[in-house]
């Protein structure tokens, strides 16, 4: 048998005439081939697929389209049955939290930037930043002028991994609820094709969708709050925002409370802590009950605390008319493996405190604290979209009634089918008036009492808000000469200014918040912030700040004064003032 002429060795000249040679000149190096195609009218063929050197024919051309339609057909039938037989599949609920990562990954992944159709993503709140200007702000145009994410089409996803290939399609489907209701409900369906037909490369994609979000996320503090499903009125935990961590640094507490909570929550998320609560057959729950006055920091430090521990933060209020014991268990029971719980003035709630007449409203005395993790209505339907247009409510649906019972919800805290590995915070206004059954030991393992600012605490606190970042310091020089009020110090000077702070304020007499909202008033003054401290301190409420014009005048007479000593002429002009 003749052997193949070799094509690598021909130049590029030789080439040529090789390719012009007659067609069946090259089939007979085939005799396979050339024996199946003997009783086929193959010139024929060739003749017209191929047509003449100056075009194709009509017929040539319909017959060019009619084989490739037959090889497309042929291709796709062989890829689908391939396909269909050795690929994995995992499908996302809407109702589960990673379907928004899966589609925040797509939105964000560069390559799937060339697909031309997909839907509009409008960002959340939390995810504008304000641009640094020096000229006017206007914050309305600049959200305007923010384009939305493009979303590409999710089942025109495809592509290869690793080694093994992905594509995605999206469902929809109607599920039937527990009451007889049909619900809508959406799915992402991932594809992954690999001759094994292992399910590995699908939990790689998903580990690797879960890490991006995470160090796209690093910074930010995810926020969620009880929603209610316009079509069936069931209870769901709903993403309200991500918020910037704040550090603990930033949270004034006595430093051994401090560390005592630190070490039992870093203790309770370690593998060697879960093991010793397995062992000792004990539930994986730690709870807290932070009590003190309005705006001493309790809601700050469990926002600072899940900022520590990369933890979101589940928030519930109690309070709300729209809650009941089987929704705040519904709640606990679709709680991740590791979360803070945080359970907001739970004094306000009537049916967990104690003597207080029943005609009385318990209302919410709780200040709102300064950087503090904002109070989240869970007020169901109060806080949720109206339906399609053209969709009525869905038949059956019943108003919700307040019913939450203080035995429904110690049951939901520490019951049988309690859930575990969560973090449970609760605050409150006024421990006196809390059932004891709610702060026994188990279900708060440990009480933080907050005070109003101590003098330590206050010094601590001027030496915070004056030292690092300063007011202003990414201004041009041109910007901070138009605010002479700018004050210039040294790390040095704000200790100083600081002991000087502490022994002027009252000890435990105004709470934290109060002094950081006085702080703000003089963002780039320490000095005048102890000066104008006594006056302050005559009426925290009815204080305003003196003006700056008023100010100056002292600063000249001090200029003033200071050239006379200097043996200058009292009546040459002082210079203008430097900043600070």
């Amino acid at each position: 048998m003749e052997s193949l002429p070799s094509f690598q060795s021909l130049s590029s000249m030789a080439i040529g005439p090789v390719l012009m040679m007659n067609w069946r000149s090259i089939v007979a190096y085939f005799p396979a081939v050339e024996q199946f195609i003997n009783d086929v009218s193959v010139d024929m063929l060739v003749q017209l697929v191929l047509g003449t050197r100056l075009g194709l024919s009509g017929l040539g051309l319909f017959s060019t389209l009619l084989l490739a339609h037959l090889a497309y057909s042929a291709w796709r039938a062989a890829r689908t049955l391939a396909l269909g037989s050795c690929y994995t599949k995992c499908s996302v609920s809407q109702d589960n939290s990673m379907y928004e990562e899966i589609l925040e990954w797509i939105t964000r992944n560069p390559r799937f930037q060339s697909i031309s159709t997909g839907r509009i993503k409008f960002r959340y709140d939390s995810e504008f930043e304000v641009p640094d200007t020096e000229g006017e702000i206007d914050i309305s145009r600049m959200v305007d002028e923010i384009a939305p994410d493009f979303q590409p089409e999710i089942n025109k996803i495809q592509f290869w991994m690793d080694g093994s290939y992905y594509w995605f399609r999206e469902r929809k489907e109607k599920k039937l609820e527990y009451h007889g209701k049909e619900a809508p409900d959406n799915y992402i369906d991932i594809y992954c094709f690999n001759w094994r037909r292992s399910i590995t490369p699908l939990k790689n994609l998903l580990v690797t969708i879960l890490k991006e979000d995470a160090a796209r996320n690093s910074k930010k503090t995810k926020i969620f709050h009880p929603g209610v499903s316009w079509y069936d009125s069931r209870i769901h935990w709903e993403r309200e925002r991500q918020r910037l961590r704040r550090p603990l640094s930033t949270v004034i507490l006595d430093q051994k409370q401090k560390d005592t909570i630190i070490d039992d929550i870093r203790n309770f998320l370690t593998r060697s802590g879960v093991l010793w609560y397995q062992e000792k057959g004990l539930p994986l729950r730690l709870g807290y009950l932070f009590s003190g006055p309005p705006g001493t920091g309790k809601s700050s430090l469990a926002f600072a605390l899940a900022s520590t521990f990369g933890l979101p933060v589940y928030m519930i209020n109690l309070s709300s008319p729209k809650l009941n014991d089987s929704d705040i268990e519904s709640l606990f029971l679709k709680l991740p493996r590791h979360c803070i719980v945080l359970l907001e003035d739970v004094d306000a709630t009537q049916p967990l405190s104690r003597d207080l007449p029943k005609d009385k409203k318990s209302g919410v005395e709780e200040e709102e604290e300064d950087n503090a993790v904002d109070n989240a209505s869970s007020d169901g339907e109060d806080n949720l979209p109206p339906p399609p247009p053209g969709l009525p409510k869905a038949p059956g649906t019943k108003k919700r009634g307040n019913a939450v019972t203080l035995s429904g919800l110690l049951n939901t805290i520490d019951g049988v089918g309690a859930s575990e590995g969560r973090i449970l915070i609760m605050t409150t206004n006024h421990i006196e008036s809390l059932d004891e059954a709610l702060i026994r030991t188990g279900r708060a393992d440990r009480i933080i009492t907050f005070t109003n600012a101590t003098k330590s605490q206050a010094r601590d606190m001027f030496v915070n808000a004056y030292s690092g970042t300063r007011w202003g310091q990414h201004m041009s020089r041109e910007t901070r000469l138009k605010h002479p009020e700018m004050e210039d110090w040294t790390d040095e000077e704000i200790r100083d200014l600081a002991e000087e702070f502490s022994a002027t304020i009252h000890d435990e007499e105004f709470s934290p918040a109060l002094i950081q909202q006085y702080f703000k008033d003089f963002r780039a003054e320490p000095r005048r912030a102890v000066k104008e401290l006594e006056e302050w301190m005559k009426d925290t409420r009815g204080y305003r700040k003196p003006s700056l014009d008023y100010d100056l005048k002292g600063v000249v007479e001090t200029l003033k004064m200071k050239r006379a000593q200097e043996n200058v002429c009292p009546d040459t002009p002082p210079d203008t003032p430097k900043e600070g």
